[in-house]
């Protein structure tokens, strides 16, 4: 995050070539607070957010974008509403608008390969190895990783897969120490809870 904005695109909306900052400190913030698939992310519109929902407004993650092919509506937390917010700021829209429209055709989306570069980018720039098994998906691994405490229905919607929880067990829940360590410390104070002492 330090160096995302550091990273930049040529737009070429207005006939003119123009280096500005790109998307990506907005991407990895809704990557990372969503857990919803970069291609989902990229190609979200105006119309998909209802801002006045809740206290931080929501995103309706419409079934054209859903690799499950569910719509579904998620509330926004505080962070992904800020994100919002700065990109709307930067290039407002209405309706079927792109929030991260391609810098040479508005009415595109911006397309896959470009967002990775820029991920890329801000890793070397920071010094950063290469996440492993993926290029966006270990934000997503670690949206899951982060809430295994969180009933899997609830997380399964927050994050859009599906319902029944068993990709999240499979693919995106990993062991880590802290977690690890607690299960069997737990061990030990129910066995010391069980014998009285």
């Amino acid at each position: 995050m330090k160096v995302a904005a550091q990273v930049t695109m040529d737009c070429r909306w207005n006939g003119k070539r123009l280096p500005v900052r790109s998307y990506l400190p907005e991407l990895l913030d809704l990557a990372f607070w969503t857990g919803h698939r970069i291609g989902a992310i990229r190609q979200l519109q105006y119309c998909d957010f209802q801002l006045d929902e809740g206290p931080h407004g929501a995103i309706r993650w419409p079934v054209q974008t859903d690799k499950t092919g569910k719509p579904h509506t998620v509330p926004m937390n505080e962070p992904t509403r800020a994100a919002v917010r700065r990109a709307m700021a930067a290039r407002p829209g209405v309706g079927k608008a792109y929030l991260f429209p391609s810098p040479t055709d508005r009415a595109e989306p911006i397309k896959p390969q470009l967002v990775r570069d820029w991920l890329l980018r801000a890793e070397t720039l920071a010094g950063l190895p290469k996440l492993g098994q993926g290029c966006w998906h270990p934000y997503r691994r670690g949206f899951a990783s982060m809430r295994k405490d969180m009933p899997i229905v609830d997380l399964a919607r927050a994050g859009g897969w599906a319902e029944s929880g068993e990709t999240i067990r499979r693919c995106y829940q990993h062991p880590d120490e802290a977690t690890l360590r607690e299960v069997v410390d737990v061990g030990v104070e129910r066995w010391r809870e069980a014998i009285g002492s």
